[in-house]
C-alpha cells in the first residue's frame, strides 16, 4: 500500500485544495471556484470528482482551513491590516458622503462601520 504522502489521490486532493484556497483568497465565490477547478483539472490532466460543484468547494475550503493554524500574533496583524484597509476606504468615501450627501457612499460608510464593529466584537451578544 502507498504511503499517504505519495498516494496519487492524496496528492491530487492536496493540489486541488491548495488551488481552491488561493481562488477563495482572491475573492471568487464557490461556483466560480468550482468552474476554475474543473478547467484547471482538464488543463493539468488531473482527475477530480465527476460531480465537483460549489458544495465540493466548501468541503475543500473547510479541510484546507482546518490545516492552517494562525497564531494570535498573526491574527492581530491581520486584524490591524483589515482595520487599515477599512480606514482607507472610509476616508476616501467620507467627503462625498458627508458633504455631497451621496446616499450610495453613505450606505458604504455604514457598511464599513458595521464591518469594523463586527471585526472588533463591539456588538453585544443577543440574550445578554
Amino acid at each position: 500500500m502507498n504511503n499517504w504522502r505519495t498516494n496519487p489521490s492524496v496528492i491530487r486532493a492536496l493540489l486541488r485544495r491548495n488551488l481552491v484556497l488561493k481562488l477563495g483568497v482572491k475573492g471568487l465565490n464557490n461556483r466560480e471556484i468550482a468552474e476554475r477547478v474543473k478547467a484547471w483539472s482538464i488543463e493539468q490532466g488531473i482527475a477530480i470528482p465527476k460531480n465537483y460543484n460549489s458544495s465540493s468547494v466548501q468541503r475543500d475550503l473547510r479541510k484546507e482551513m482546518a490545516s492552517v493554524e494562525i497564531s494570535e500574533k498573526e491574527k492581530t496583524i491581520e486584524r490591524g491590516l483589515a482595520d487599515l484597509r477599512l480606514d482607507y476606504l472610509f476616508k476616501s468615501l467620507w467627503p462625498d458622503a458627508a458633504y455631497n450627501q451621496d446616499h450610495k457612499k453613505v450606505d458604504l460608510i455604514l457598511k464599513i462601520m458595521d464591518r469594523r464593529a463586527k471585526m472588533w466584537g463591539l456588538y453585544a451578544n443577543p440574550g445578554q
